[in-house]
């Protein structure tokens, strides 16, 4: 995989939201913990860390994490995943700014959010 040209699995470097009908399809679960996990690109090797906000949410969505495995541990480790999920929430506000919903999931929802 060359650094210019998207991964074909997961879409990083450039992808940095999963959010579709799939969006665990290629990826592989590392560590698991309280509405929040770490899993790896089965293709690629970078990380995703998906959380879930909100009553009634059966789909989580991925965020690329930029860090470790071991990162994500320690920063799990601290208050058994919520700084983590408070990471992911803010993180995907941001994301979901600038990314066009072709598979009809609304993540949006997340952008009026506090």
């Amino acid at each position: 995989m060359s650094t210019k040209s998207p991964c074909q699995t997961c879409g990083a470097p450039q992808g940095t939201l999963r959010h579709c009908v799939e969006p665990r399809a290629g990826l592989k679960p590392l560590l698991l913990g309280n509405h929040v996990e770490l899993l790896k690109c089965l293709y690629c090797g970078v990380l995703w860390c998906y959380a879930s906000h909100g009553e009634g949410v059966s789909a989580p969505a991925g965020l690329r994490w930029p860090y470790t495995s071991t990162d994500w541990q320690k920063a799990y480790d601290l208050d058994d995943g919520a700084s983590l999920r408070r990471w992911h929430f803010k993180n995907l506000k941001e994301a979901s700014a600038h990314v066009d919903h072709p598979c009809g999931r609304r993540i949006c929802r997340f952008r009026s959010r506090k």
